[in-house]
């Protein structure tokens, strides 16, 4: 029979409902069941139906639940930032600089806005495993920008003429945000390295001037091409010959003074012009660059340099010249071939 209190059932000598404690009574119309028909569970399988479908019912509320919390973090987190990578692109290849150093190279061709690398990478093949090496170098531009991140590839063991391919990988932040991108870029090379790649990799190479231009490129008259030839024909016949000074860019003397560093670079130019390219850096923080502009003569085996109202003399022995008058940054300077923050580091770095 069933317990009139509760409905669950009660074996014909009960008298007491285990379930809920209610007192029966067997003579008040209960159908006493037989013993065959007595179940061991107080509920049916009915009743525990409704409690495997509520715990199924939870299961897939959580899984809709986490299904739509992901699309939201991506659609509105992820999605976004990844559109929001700038664009970059390289150019790529390799070459010889500084006359015997050849490098596999990844020039920036719109680095504006990029503020720091934060490493790079040169792998075998696809970017996966560990790289070849992350011992990079790099350039910048007169502006600050920067140019080319390069590799010396004296240490890659290249055979020549073999084909290779290789991945860069570069790490980066943009100006006004510490998020930092990361892009990958391949490369195809031979191990033969012959081009010149100098005037890639280096900001403002030599400066291939014809006969009827000024320094800065502009074109100047008849009159006066032929007064300045006259006069330089007059000073090449009284005095040493001087072209060599055009090859090239001059670096003068490095200066320490604490955890300042500070070097010069010029540039002659054939009309009377030159430029002299100033370089600073304080402490671990990156140089800085400003170029300007003054003119020279030659007289006696000696240059005269007017910059800014102020003189500094160069004495002229051979193919070597001398600064003199300008107190710690007397002595000789240093022929380079291009003009670049790399050059000017290396005063500072050589043994």
């Amino acid at each position: 029979m069933k317990c009139k209190n509760c409905g669950a059932r009660l074996g014909a000598d009960e008298t007491t409902c285990p379930n809920c404690g209610a007192i029966t009574d067997t003579d008040s119309g209960y159908t006493i069941i037989t013993a065959d028909d007595r179940v061991e569970d107080l509920y049916s399988n009915d009743e525990k139906k409704p409690h495997k479908g509520l715990r199924l019912l939870i299961v897939l509320l959580l899984v809709v639940a986490l299904a739509a919390g992901g699309s939201y973090l991506y659609f509105h987190y992820i999605l976004p930032l990844q559109q929001a990578r700038p664009e970059l692109t390289f150019t790529t290849g390799t070459g010889v600089i500084n006359e015997e150093e050849p490098v596999v190279y990844l020039k920036l061709d719109n680095a504006q806005d990029m503020e720091f690398i934060h490493g790079v990478s040169l792998y075998d093949g696809p970017a996966e495993g560990e790289p070849l090496t992350t011992d990079y170098q790099y350039t910048k531009n007169v502006d600050a920008t920067f140019r080319t991140i390069f590799f010396y590839t004296d240490g890659l063991n290249l055979t020549e003429g073999q084909e290779y391919n290789y991945t860069f990988v570069i790490t980066v932040s943009f100006h006004g945000s510490d998020r930092r991108y990361d892009y990958e870029q391949p490369v195809t090379f031979s191990g033969t390295i012959t081009d010149n790649a100098a005037p890639i990799v280096f900001d403002h190479s030599m400066y291939e001037r014809a006969d009827n231009e000024n320094y800065d490129g502009a074109a100047v008259s008849e009159e006066t091409t032929v007064a300045e030839t006259t006069e330089a024909e007059t000073t090449t016949a009284a005095t040493a010959d001087i072209s060599f000074i055009y090859q090239g860019f001059w670096y003068g003397m490095p200066v320490e003074n604490g955890d300042r560093q500070a070097i010069d670079s010029y540039q002659f130019a054939d009309g009377g012009a030159f430029t002299v390219t100033h370089y600073t850096k304080e402490g671990d923080e990156e140089w800085t660059t400003s170029m300007q502009n003054g003119t020279f003569k030659e007289d006696g085996g000696e240059l005269t340099l007017t910059l800014n109202g102020e003189t500094q003399l160069i004495n002229v022995n051979g193919n070597t010249l001398t600064l003199t008058g300008t107190g710690v940054t007397d002595g000789a300077l240093t022929a380079r071939k291009y003009n670049s923050v790399i050059n000017a580091d290396d005063f500072f770095n050589e043994e």
